[in-house]
């Protein structure tokens, strides 16, 4: 249950949006933008700002949006939900309704525009993302949980990094590792062995690991509704003198980048200066993707660390910097830190070892 401090402060900035944007009310279907302006956690709901939150669920949720959603009047609707919708709105005489138009399919607002009547439905973009986007402390304390809790699991399964012992079977235990702790995963789990450690997603196979090959586990729980996100990349045996020098170059562009973290600096020069790194090693063409991206509510969330990023950092942000080199038919390199921006620097929430490798 979220404090009623931090919903009223939320509802206010929510509320002075809409205003800048001359509306009346707001509409969303979406799961996290609910679950960060009320605190209910059910799959299915709508909220309404109007400008006061309204919640409609179904039977299903009724009782559990009134436990977790003190702050907002719940409606109990019973399918189709227009009409219940309509008078919600019309509660509040909005003529003007913004709505998320990423999360919104053409059907459904061509169903609200054919069932409600005389609303003007306005697209409104990242209203709630711009607000999620600095995270207060209680949702740092949740993240920072979660990548202890997430942490603790792999150390558990260190033990199984063994020739022999299937992608998907390291990929399960560490799954179970992190549900017995008492959270759930936040995303599938990545584990790439050898050649196939050269892809970035790659899900687990029945393939085998083998003595002399990469291993990247890629992995992450959610506690209280909130993600953590974190890289390791392992080798099966001693690793020869190609293998221990890529791995220590991403490891140093991690540094670089790092270096540079702290409010007020832009993203895409955070990218930049692991780019710029890995571009000297001779390796810039095997790292295809961003440096990193927000986590929160969702695993990749604003804002992004990439090349072409102009957000300007600020205290409070949650971001990734995970460079990688991934070289085809050969293996692959990620490592990946999640940090929270600080007006002096950064704060690594992650705490899983990483020291340069020894040929």
């Amino acid at each position: 249950m979220l404090p009623e401090e931090t919903l009223l402060n939320r509802y206010t900035i929510i509320k002075d949006n809409l205003r800048e944007n001359n509306l009346d009310a707001w509409v969303t279907f979406r799961y996290e933008s609910r679950r960060y302006l009320t605190g209910f956690t059910g799959s299915a709901g709508i909220l309404v700002l109007n400008p006061e939150p309204i919640l409609l669920v179904d039977f299903r949720y009724a009782e559990q949006a009134k436990i977790e959603s003190l702050k907002a009047k719940i409606i109990e609707f019973n399918k189709p939900y227009h009409k219940y919708l309509k008078e919600a709105l019309n509660s509040g005489s909005s003529k003007k309704v913004g709505f998320e138009p990423n999360h919104l399919t053409v059907s459904q607002l061509r169903e609200l525009k054919e069932f409600i009547g005389e609303v003007e439905w306005v697209p409104v973009e990242n209203l709630v993302e711009n607000c999620r986007i600095v995270k207060d402390e209680q949702e740092i304390s949740s993240i920072k949980a979660a990548q202890e809790l997430s942490e603790k699991a792999l150390n558990n399964i260190i033990n199984l990094l063994k020739p022999g012992v299937k992608e998907i079977d390291l990929a399960v235990e560490l799954e179970y590792q992190i549900r017995k702790n008492g959270a759930n995963i936040a995303f599938p789990i990545i584990v790439a062995s050898g050649e196939r450690a050269a892809l970035p997603h790659a899900q687990p196979t029945s393939k085998e690991i083998k003595t002399g090959e990469f291993i990247v586990i890629d992995f992450g729980a959610r506690i209280d509704g909130y993600a953590s996100d974190c890289t390791r990349t392992f080798f099966l045996g001693k690793p020869g003198e190609k293998e221990v020098e890529v791995y220590n170059y991403v490891l140093e562009a991690q540094r670089q980048a790092l270096s540079i973290i702290q409010a007020g600096e832009e993203a895409g020069l955070v990218d930049k200066a692991a780019r710029d790194y890995l571009k000297d090693k001779g390796l810039d063409s095997y790292f295809g993707h961003g440096l990193g991206h927000g986590v929160g509510l969702e695993v990749h969330e604003a804002p992004r660390a990439a090349i072409d990023e102009k957000t300007i950092l600020k205290e409070g942000m949650v971001i990734t910097i995970e460079p990688g080199v991934y070289i085809p038919g050969w293996g692959g390199v990620r490592i990946e830190d999640m940090v929270v921006v600080r007006n002096n620097g950064y704060f690594n929430l992650t705490k899983f070892p990483k020291e340069e490798w020894v040929a």
